[in-house]
């Protein structure tokens, strides 16, 4: 008699979570942007792919440095090319391979403005001639006013849009995730301290870790410009890690102050009431007054947009952790585990985080979908980025400008539409997905 294979529970998940057609156009559409975003300087520039100019063999659009030193010249000394400088139509080069769109977002086009549609009659001017653009020189979803390339701004606020979307929930899943674990496993009743070394966390430590660990921190991401995530995460970890040292210092004084003095006794700390009652005063603040509040306040930049953002969109991911925890915390392989002698440490890490964070997951997703509706509003009226910096929000900003200029409008609502509708089917998709497999 044949025995079945037993199906495997990932592939079980999988299936599950692809058996609708929308999901899979969903997950092909998502799949299809961070493609956009990750090559969005090859698909759209103004800078040449492979440049020869006197022999030189160049990759402008490329580049990280943004320059070249020229040595077959005419001169003894190098010619130093900045790209940003040089215009590339105009340039006498040997050998050229031109992007698949030749327009950099927010770059003007004067000869092409203002607000010239898909359909009008559009000019190009190369090697000092003026003529009818061509296939390769088109703005095919129009300009505006100043002719900036509409199809090179979406292209671009593509990555503007996933990155703080995808950054700004990583750091809330973080935060909520730490948060709630804590709310959920410890509770009210588990954490013994030093009613001294309490009091003295509360009065000197609480100053300290917010001196050191958030004001300063924010100070310095005031002062940063292009700075990669990685850099972004590191200074947070940073910073809670000088929370930790103040708090934990602060602790230790107290406990020798209260020897000394004989304060002796010892008292519960209550995480879960402290860390509730704080997600119940974020919440009692409208989020995106909130939002609106600390953008205007703060200089324009995507990262401080990306901390505004993910510091203030925690509170629902940590409800949901704490409340899973509360049924983890009572689970028998919890009991068994704090009866054999484990630490609580490894308890809470090894084998309570993960039944609790896959749920957390399905309600990042859904953030971040909220997250890129966040930003697009924020450019929309002109706060949270640089001006300088083209996304989806400021073309729809650039559409009030004419009412008649109808593809400033269209085209960002639909990259906006799609990619908000597609991170919700695959939010809603990845939950059902964890609640049937649980079964």
């Amino acid at each position: 008699m044949l025995k079945e294979k037993p199906v495997k529970k990932n592939n079980r998940f999988l299936k599950r979570f692809a058996h609708r057609r929308t999901v899979r156009l969903a997950a092909y559409f998502l799949l299809l942007i961070a493609v956009v975003a990750s090559f969005a300087n090859v698909l759209s520039n103004e800078k040449p792919l492979y440049v020869k100019y006197k022999g030189e063999h160049l990759f402008p659009a490329l580049s990280l440095n943004g320059f070249a030193d020229i040595v077959n010249n005419d001169s003894t000394n190098p010619q130093r090319l900045v790209y940003a400088n040089v215009n590339w139509r105009e340039l006498k080069k040997e050998k050229v391979i031109w992007c698949p769109i030749v327009f950099s977002p927010g770059k003007s086009d004067w000869i092409n403005s203002p607000f010239k549609s898909p359909n009008d009659f559009q000019t190009y001017s190369e090697n000092g001639k003026t003529s009818e653009a061509n296939f390769r020189n088109r703005h095919w979803l129009g300009t505006t006013k100043t002719g900036a390339d509409v199809l090179s701004g979406i292209i671009h606020g593509t990555r503007v849009s996933l990155t703080i979307g995808i950054c700004s929930m990583i750091i809330a899943g973080l935060t909520g995730i730490l948060l709630g674990a804590m709310a959920g496993f410890f509770g009210d009743h588990r954490i013994r301290i030093s009613k001294s070394g309490f009091i003295t966390g509360i009065i000197l430590g609480l100053p300290l870790a917010w001196f050191y660990g958030v004001s300063v921190p924010l100070r310095y991401f005031g002062q940063m410009e292009n700075t990669s995530f990685l850099s972004i995460l590191a200074v947070l970890l940073f910073a809670v890690l000088l929370i930790a040292i103040c708090l934990f210092i602060t602790f230790f004084l107290g406990r020798l102050t209260g020897r000394f003095f004989k304060m002796s006794g010892q008292t519960f700390l209550h995480v879960d009431q402290f860390i509730s009652r704080g997600i119940e005063i974020f919440n009692s603040i409208p989020r995106i007054v909130l939002i609106i509040t600390l953008s205007a306040i703060a200089r324009p930049s995507v990262i401080n947009l990306v901390l505004i953002i993910g510091l203030t969109s925690w509170t629902d991911i940590a409800r949901l952790v704490r409340a899973e925890m509360l049924k983890v915390r009572s689970a028998e392989y919890i009991l068994s585990a704090e009866a054999s002698g484990i630490k609580t440490i490894r308890q809470v890490y090894r084998h309570a985080l993960p039944n609790v964070v896959i749920p957390a997951i399905t309600a990042i997703t859904l953030g971040i979908a909220s997250a890129i509706l966040t930003e697009s509003a924020l450019s929309f009226l002109g706060i949270g980025v640089p001006a300088d910096v083209v996304t989806w929000g400021s073309l729809l900003n650039e559409g009030r400008q004419n009412f008649s200029a109808w593809w400033l409008v269209v085209f960002p609502g639909l990259a906006i539409f799609c990619t908000v509708t597609a991170f919700n089917i695959a939010g809603d998709a990845l939950s059902e997905s964890i609640d049937t497999t649980k079964r």
